[in-house]
C-alpha cells in the first residue's frame, strides 16, 4: 500500500415531496437512483462508494406502516451475496473496480438485519457488518448484529456503523481501536431543524475524537424548505468538510490521502489544519480500568 491516496465518494438519494400511501417511492425508483450514483462514482475515478441505509426498500412512506414489516421482510429481503440488488451493485463495482459499501435488507434463515455488504473491485462480496444497534420500533425488522469488525482493503482499513449506532460513541472507538480509518456511515437519519446542526456535529465529532475519516450518506427531499435533510459529507480526521451534497440530494467525491493525515501514526500536516499530537499516544494512554462503568451497566 505505497500510494495511498484515493478517492472517496458518497451521495443522498431524493425522496417524493409527498411519501403518502399513495405516492411512495418504489423499488423501481430506489434503484435507478443507485445505478445513476453508482455511475457518477465510477467516472469520478472511484476506490470506494458509499450508498444509503437500506436503499433497496420501496420507500421511507412504507417504512413505517403498520403492514412494513412484513413487507420488508417478504418482498424486500435478499440474501448476501446472491440478491438481486447486490447483482446490479456488483456489476458496478466490476466495471469500475471500486469498493462499494451498500446496506441492505438481509434475510438468512428465519432472520432479518439491517446489512453493510462490502464489494470488492472484484464484484465479490468481501465481508459484511450487521447494524447493532436497533431504535425502539426497529426490532419488528431486524435482528441486532453482535459484532463490530474491521475489513481490510487494498488502501487501508475500514469499518462500518449504521444510522442509530452513532449514537452510541463506544462503538467508533472500538473500530478505531481495531484500526480503522476510515467509518463509513449510511443513514435514514432525516434531520429536521435544529436537529440537522445535531447531525453535523455528530459526523465532525467522530471523525475527530477517533482520528478516523468518516463518510455520510442518507435521504433527502429536493427542496430544502420541505424540511426534510439528508447529508452526504466526507470529513477529515480534524473535522473538515471535505465535500457533502448540503442537506439536499447529490453526490459528493473527495481525493484524500492517508499518509499526510494518519492520526494513528503521527502528526497530521495539511494545508490548513495541523495537529501536533499523535493518535498512537492516545491510544497508549488510555485508562480502560477508570471506564468500565461503560462495559459494567
Amino acid at each position: 500500500m505505497k500510494d495511498r491516496k484515493i478517492q472517496v465518494s458518497t451521495c443522498v438519494f431524493s425522496i417524493h415531496d409527498d411519501l403518502s400511501e399513495k405516492n411512495p417511492m418504489t423499488y423501481e425508483e430506489n434503484l435507478a437512483q443507485t445505478k445513476y450514483y453508482l455511475e457518477k462514482a465510477g467516472r469520478a475515478g472511484s476506490d470506494i462508494m458509499l450508498l444509503p441505509e437500506c436503499f433497496n426498500v420501496k420507500g421511507l412512506s412504507q417504512w413505517f406502516r403498520p403492514e412494513g414489516p412484513e413487507l420488508v421482510k417478504k418482498e424486500l429481503a435478499e440474501k448476501i451475496p446472491g440478491g438481486k440488488t447486490l447483482e446490479v451493485v456488483s456489476k458496478y463495482a466490476k466495471k469500475y473496480s471500486m469498493y462499494i459499501a451498500a446496506c441492505l435488507v438481509e434475510k438468512d434463515g428465519g432472520k432479518y438485519y439491517n446489512t453493510i455488504a462490502l464489494v470488492d473491485r472484484k464484484g465479490k462480496v468481501a465481508g459484511k457488518y450487521r447494524k447493532t444497534h436497533l431504535p425502539e420500533g426497529e426490532e419488528r425488522y431486524f435482528t441486532p448484529g453482535n459484532s463490530l469488525p474491521v475489513f481490510k482493503t487494498d488502501f487501508g482499513t475500514i469499518g462500518f456503523l449504521t444510522c442509530y449506532d452513532l449514537n452510541f460513541p463506544e462503538a467508533a472507538i472500538s473500530l478505531s481501536l481495531k484500526g480503522a480509518e476510515m467509518i463509513l456511515w449510511p443513514t435514514m437519519w432525516q434531520a429536521l431543524l435544529p436537529s440537522s446542526f445535531y447531525y453535523d456535529t455528530y459526523i465532525k465529532a467522530t471523525a475527530m475524537m477517533n482520528g478516523v475519516y468518516f463518510v455520510a450518506s442518507g435521504y433527502a427531499k429536493p427542496d430544502p424548505d420541505l424540511g426534510v435533510h439528508g447529508r452526504g459529507a466526507i470529513v477529515s480526521p480534524t473535522g473538515m468538510i471535505l465535500a457533502d451534497t448540503g442537506f439536499i440530494p447529490g453526490f459528493a467525491t473527495s481525493e484524500i490521502w492517508l499518509e499526510r493525515c494518519d492520526l494513528k501514526k503521527g502528526s497530521c500536516d495539511l494545508a490548513t489544519h495541523k495537529h501536533e499530537f499523535k493518535r498512537e499516544e492516545i491510544g497508549l494512554q488510555r485508562r480502560p480500568e477508570l471506564y468500565k462503568i461503560i462495559t459494567d451497566k
